[in-house]
């Protein structure tokens, strides 16, 4: 299989590693690996799935390597975006939106993205300007009528289109439209079953909207119904090693018990679990909300 010589010495050189690390690692010799680099030779897809392990590319980005390196960076910045985006760190992925910016008309998906990664992270804009552009963002890419609101559960969706989904359930439910937020959340819970085979990432999918439509059913007043999907989701995220998404699902499970009238020997222990959880997930700050809330709403204090 043939790879993009002069991309691979790029990002090695990038991360620091020698070649000499690299021959050491994939049991090459040097004469072997100067070939490679000199696109003189091909490998296979295991050999080449090794190699992007060595020099720090996730594995199943293989297919990334053959592109050349213009368009390499642009995958780079993509990705970089989606996970700025995901850690919160809004500012610094605004910073990279240009680079998306200047290619977005390329494909309707990529422009589809950047709407919702430009919408997502304006902090200036209203929840209910940002709740109606998503919207928007779904029609423009189903532009043939083919998108229905009310068929999500049967509706077969990207992963930004979900992603929009999600963000507008989530403005809804800032909004007070707590039913529409609710159902929405529950109906893209519905569709991640139905289309996504693959266990491990339907629990990534899952892990998000358990946790957030516990916090939409607690708001509610549905307590018994938030503390199902709390346990749910904590088990969920057990089962698939997501342990940093059980601090927040513990937290709530902790509310919805205090809210439903257990005593506090049953709530305590999860709000010290969701807070030390939090720790250990280095979710420092979101570790400090739990015991400032703890104190707060609870009356305990969490040392």
């Amino acid at each position: 299989m043939t790879v993009n010589a002069k991309l691979i010495r790029k990002i090695r050189e990038e991360k620091g590693i020698s070649k000499d690390q690299i021959c050491e690692q994939l049991r090459l010799t040097p004469k072997v690996y100067n070939d490679l680099e000199d696109g003189k030779v091909a490998l296979g897809r295991w050999e080449i799935i090794a190699l992007l392990q060595a020099i720090g590319v996730p594995a199943d980005e293989y297919w990334a390597i053959q592109q050349n390196e213009k368009e390499y960076e642009h995958y780079r910045a993509f990705r970089e975006v989606k996970r700025l985006i995901n850690k919160r760190e809004y500012a610094e992925a605004r910073k990279l939106l240009p680079t998306l910016e200047a290619l977005k008309n390329e494909s309707i998906h990529l422009f589809q993205f950047v709407g919702y990664a430009d919408n997502k992270t304006d902090e200036t804009l209203s929840d209910e300007v940002v709740c109606n552009r998503m919207l928007l963002l779904m029609y423009t890419v189903k532009s043939d009528g083919s998108f229905d609101e009310n068929k999500v559960p049967i509706t077969m969706l990207t992963d930004t289109e979900v992603s929009i989904l999600i963000e507008r359930a989530y403005r809804h439910f800032c909004v007070g439209r707590l039913d529409e937020a609710i159902k929405l959340t529950k109906d893209l819970i519905e569709n991640r079953k139905k289309f996504v085979s693959a266990e491990d990432e339907l629990a990534r999918y899952l892990a998000t909207l358990y946790f957030n439509l516990s916090t939409m059913l607690g708001r509610a007043g549905k307590f018994r119904e938030c503390a199902d999907i709390c346990i749910e989701g904590i088990k969920i995220a057990r089962e698939h090693d997501r342990y940093s998404d059980i601090p927040e699902l513990t937290f709530n499970l902790a509310n919805a018990y205090r809210d439903l009238g257990e005593t506090e020997e049953i709530y305590k222990p999860l709000l010290i679990r969701a807070y030390y959880g939090a720790h250990l997930m280095n979710h420092h700050k979101h570790a400090e909300l739990i015991k400032k809330d703890a104190k707060e709403d609870f009356g305990i204090l969490i040392d």
